[in-house]
């Protein structure tokens, strides 16, 4: 959250499995937090999109077809 210009951190204690630990453990400690961060972000960004796809499918399936004369004005 950015609050007057300024980012926040947060900690936040989490479990590992044992290979992604081993991973992670290429990754230079001072660079983790952010490397881990620039992940969670990317996921939460395509979990998004994803939901905001299905919701505009469904409400494309709720539309009236579009008769021959709009078709026609769309296309030409």
């Amino acid at each position: 959250m950015c609050i007057f210009g300024v980012d926040m951190a947060h900690r936040l204690n989490i479990t590992l499995d044992d290979a992604v630990w081993e991973s992670l453990q290429q990754v230079p400690k001072g660079a983790r937090s952010r490397y881990i961060s620039q992940a969670v972000e990317e996921l939460l960004r395509r979990e998004r999109r994803q939901r905001a796809a299905a919701e505009m499918g469904a409400l494309r399936s709720k539309l009236q077809p579009l008769d021959d004369d709009c078709k026609d004005r769309i296309i030409n």
